[in-house]
């Protein structure tokens, strides 16, 4: 165990890529399925076949929205009736899809994933669900997120570059081209002002919505006797007031940066890579490895 950490739920098979929190229930996804609260109960899609993986999930009090797929195969949203208990398969790619985040007030999904294209799809549960192409990154999109006026939607992909897009308008997105590595993460400002992003270059860059630079975070390389290589960064989580950002990294390290300056400490070292990062209603915050910690950031 991590020192400050406490592990909320059993080891998983593989990375922990997704979580989220439903009012007070947390979700968690990996190879396993989708961990569901406290227990060890996994949600496992009957249409997933043998090659297939999950990666990610969003939802509400009614639907969880899983995607998921095969490398160069298959790319899928599978819907979960929470009332029912049933699961429900659309097919939306040839290729793995990394991410999902459910727009209330749209009634629409976004989707992003390994050939580089981010989707919006109406609900899967209309009779006739439709799709489109919102704009396209030349290499996979691993980082999505939405604002939280729901006006705006950010991707970070393995080209290194950050769009940020204007939903309903049809226009082209802007484009940041500040990191010079792999974007692993992405995240709006509470009041949908700033975009964060964090990338496999050890930087933490904010952003105006117009593209403007306003700070970098250096992480510290990470140097043993045997080692010594750039630290990655790959989950972010902010706090309702943003006034505390946390990111995790590819050698297991949490590290808390003041949004008012450039400054940064580090917290804790957990038991591996931080795939994801949650901020709690709670005060608490969750970190996934291959199982999930919550801890502090006092």
């Amino acid at each position: 165990m991590a020192n400050g950490s406490e592990p909320l739920l059993p080891k998983h098979i593989g990375p922990i890529t997704s979580v989220i929190q439903l009012e007070s229930e947390l979700f968690a996804v990996s190879q396993a399925g989708i961990q569901h609260g406290h227990s060890n109960r996994f949600l496992i899609p009957s249409f997933i076949e043998s090659d297939e993986r999950l990666q990610a999930i969003d939802g509400d009090k009614h639907t969880l929205f899983a995607v998921g797929g095969s490398p160069g195969v298959s790319g899928f949203i599978g819907t979960f009736n929470r009332h029912s208990q049933r699961w429900e398969r659309m097919s939306l790619s040839s290729d793995l899809l990394y991410r999902v985040i459910l727009i209330p007030d749209r009634k629409r999904l976004v989707t992003a994933g390994a050939d580089g294209k981010v989707y919006q799809t109406s609900h899967p549960a209309e009779s006739r669900p439709t799709f489109e192409i919102l704009y396209t990154h030349t290499q996979p999109v691993r980082a999505l997120a939405v604002s939280p006026n729901q006006q705006f939607l950010a991707s970070g992909s393995l080209d290194g570059l950050v769009k940020v897009y204007r939903l309903g308008n049809g226009n082209e997105p802007v484009s940041i081209q500040d990191h010079t590595d792999k974007v692993e993460c992405v995240l709006f400002s509470p009041d949908s002002r700033f975009i964060v992003s964090g990338a496999r270059d050890g930087k933490v860059r904010i952003h105006t919505l117009q593209g403007r630079l306003l700070k970098t975070y250096q992480l510290r390389p990470i140097r043993t006797k045997s080692w010594n290589y750039q630290e990655q960064i790959l989950s972010l989580a902010a706090d309702d007031s943003f006034s505390r950002i946390i990111a995790g990294s590819i050698s297991g390290q949490l590290y808390k940066l003041d949004p008012q300056d450039s400054d940064w400490i580090h917290l804790q070292t957990m038991d591996g890579p931080i795939y994801s990062l949650l901020s709690t209603e709670e005060q608490h915050w969750i970190a996934g490895t291959t199982r999930l910690h919550r801890f502090k950031a006092d």
